[in-house]
């Protein structure tokens, strides 16, 4: 703020009214530098201002200020006069300017209107490219020419830059709805279009984010329902190829009925035993297959005096002797003592 000295010596001639009087517009005076300085930043900011411009303003600030300090002494019509000299620079600088930051803000806003009409589905993939390249060329165009380039000329290149959007389109909708979408960007500071244009990207990756975590979660859910499917059906037939091995040693020792069930669930072993035994079910007829490891032999009774969980639990290894056993109990031993003559 300016400080406000005394500017009356004893041989001037103000009253008390006038020595308020300039002592309230200098005040004042302060107060509208002050208030242009804050105005100007924030228009840059928001991108209804080219730094250009804004600078500008600062510079006339800080010599309107030290004019302010260095003449304590002037009178209230030079105080009005300048004020009024200051304030209408100021203004013209910023109205000569909304043309200059009505193009920025266009350019600016291309890519992200393009990006709304590609998501609304109103333009392709080869128009939103054009949105894309007609940004690139009227920013490299207005770096080169904006310093002195005035509103005739600023305007005829934005009606040829949004004839360029619509040429070759037919669709009276499509044609509306770019026009509509370019003025609104004419009118919004770049600030702002670029703060709109970042918050949709963010959504769309975002979007892009979880429909791909989406889609991983699925397929990784797939492939491990798949995989123990698989793997369940593998385990079933190779154990049921072990089953069948098991079963055609019921004549041996326990400990042989273990070991052809082992060696027939090795899924190597799967195929030959299905096909022997399917050559066998054709040569001999039904299988017999008595449980899944044939182990431990029992009665019927026996079996039933347990409870029903121990009676589960042994389901899969007990098994009851029966004549065709014994038949091949004594075909077995036989062959035995074959061996031993």
């Amino acid at each position: 703020m300016v400080t406000i000295r005394n500017p009356f010596t004893s041989d001037t001639s103000y009253s008390v009214e006038e020595q308020n009087k300039i002592r309230e517009e200098r005040t004042n005076f302060n107060d509208l530098i002050q208030n242009y300085h804050k105005r100007a930043l924030e228009l840059k900011e928001k991108g209804k201002l080219t730094p250009e411009s804004a600078n500008e303003i600062l510079v006339l600030n800080d010599t309107t200020y030290k004019w302010l300090t260095d003449n304590p002494t002037a009178d209230l019509l030079k105080i009005l006069s300048q004020k009024d000299a200051y304030k209408q620079r100021v203004d013209t600088i910023i109205e000569t300017d909304k043309p200059k930051a009505q193009f920025i803000s266009y350019y600016t806003g291309l890519p992200y209107i393009a990006e709304i009409l590609y998501n609304q589905h109103t333009i392709d993939d080869a128009r939103k490219g054009v949105f894309i390249k007609e940004a690139r060329d009227t920013e490299a165009w207005f770096k080169a020419n904006g310093a002195t380039a005035n509103k005739i000329q600023l305007d005829t290149y934005l009606a040829g830059s949004e004839a360029r959007l619509l040429d070759g389109l037919t669709d009276i909708k499509v044609r509306e709805a770019i026009r509509n979408q370019v003025a609104n960007i004419k009118a919004a500071s770049a600030e702002k279009l670029r703060n709109d244009f970042g918050i949709l990207k963010k959504n769309e990756k975002k979007l892009e984010e979880s429909e791909f975590r989406l889609s991983t979660v699925t397929g990784t859910t797939w492939s491990i329902a798949t995989s123990i499917f698989v793997w369940s059906v593998v385990l079933v037939v190779c154990t049921f190829s072990g089953s069948l091995a098991a079963n055609t040693a019921i004549h041996r020792p326990a400990v042989y009925r273990l070991l052809y069930f082992i060696w027939g669930a090795i899924p190597l072993f799967v195929v030959p035993i299905f096909i022997y035994f399917i050559f066998q079910r054709i040569k001999s007829g039904p299988l017999h297959l008595y449980t899944m490891i044939p182990i431990v032999s029992s009665t019927a009774d026996y079996e039933n005096s347990l409870g029903f969980f121990e009676r589960l639990l042994r389901s899969a290894v007990v098994y009851y002797p029966d004549e065709h056993i014994d038949t091949l109990k004594a075909a077995f031993q036989k062959t035995l003592e074959s061996y031993k003559q």
